[in-house]
């Protein structure tokens, strides 16, 4: 999942959207601690929280009028809440997954690379595709059989590679990935993969790059679209490649995290719109917690 300092529309908080919000909180809360949380819950918790902030915020002025280091304070302060969420395990970066996965698992073998970077999510927190929804998303990929892919957040090229593999000699698949180090390790992760004659990951933000398809990479058509960077841009970015005239009738759009962390108005949009016949895919994610649920939407884009 790739980040993008693109400006980002805030749409109006609805009931449907603070509901959708709510859930999604209430998965994370419940993946840490094994708490269910009602609602009402959260308005406490909210409040206690504010409280909380205060609180903190007082006794820092109060340490820097001091003299004291306010600065080093909140360093330390925030570690030490965060540690308490997350159960002191840090989020792994992409060039870590790819370390590991060169030292257990077969050079040019993508199952078998696939495989070790499942194994590493389940001690070490990753915003990757994962087996469960991979399946779903193979077999999706199988049915359309597709000559040009584009994806949109490369991460550390989970995906690239769950796709590539079961693309046949010939086809391409272009990922874009905003952050320059995500980048970097997704193409060595394809390439130790061996897929790297089918697949090129592209450095920069998908605003930039996706009216550059045509002109830059010789693009004329589009098969697929696999949508899996900043859940904000989902709407607005798959907005832009119908812009381009790339997609035709019978485009399958693939986003996945629907339902966690969430990306309501991209569901609403896609299945509301006369431009698309969608199906959602429930899946729960066991790299997370066994009772988490998510999904993946498939979009058939109508031209």
């Amino acid at each position: 999942m790739a980040s993008d300092d693109s400006s980002v529309k805030v749409t109006p908080y609805t009931v449907d959207g603070l509901m959708e919000r709510f859930y999604w909180f209430s998965e994370i809360v419940e993946f840490r601690t094994g708490l269910s949380v009602s609602f009402t819950t959260l308005i406490w918790a909210v409040f206690i929280s504010s409280l909380l902030t205060a609180f903190v915020s007082y006794l820092i002025l109060r340490l820097t009028r001091s003299g004291l280091d306010g600065v080093a304070f909140t360093s330390k302060f925030t570690k030490a809440l965060r540690n308490l969420l997350t159960s002191g395990s840090e989020m792994a970066t992409p060039r870590d997954v790819v370390c590991y996965v060169k030292a257990h698992a077969e050079e040019n073998n993508p199952d078998m690379v696939l495989k070790a970077s499942d194994l590493y999510s389940e001690s070490n927190p990753l915003m990757h595709l994962g087996e469960s929804k991979g399946k779903i998303v193979d077999k999706l990929v199988v049915e359309r059989n597709p000559k040009v892919v584009i994806e949109l957040g490369a991460y550390f090229g989970y995906s690239a590679v769950r796709t590539a593999r079961l693309m046949k000699k010939g086809s391409r698949l272009i990922s874009i990935e905003f952050n320059p180090s995500s980048a970097d390790a997704s193409r060595d992760f394809v390439k130790f993969a061996g897929l790297s004659d089918r697949v090129e990951i592209v450095t920069g933000s998908a605003a930039e790059r996706i009216p550059l398809l045509r002109d830059q990479f010789g693009i004329t058509e589009i098969d697929l679209v696999l949508i899996d960077h900043h859940k904000e841009l989902y709407t607005s970015d798959l907005k832009l490649l119908e812009k381009t005239g790339l997609m035709k009738n019978g485009t399958v759009v693939l986003a996945d995290n629907i339902l966690f962390p969430g990306a309501p108005d991209y569901a609403k949009y896609v299945r509301k719109s006369h431009k698309y016949k969608s199906i959602t895919y429930p899946s729960r994610v066991p790299e997370i917690r066994p009772r988490m649920v998510d999904s993946v939407e498939k979009s058939i884009y109508q031209g």
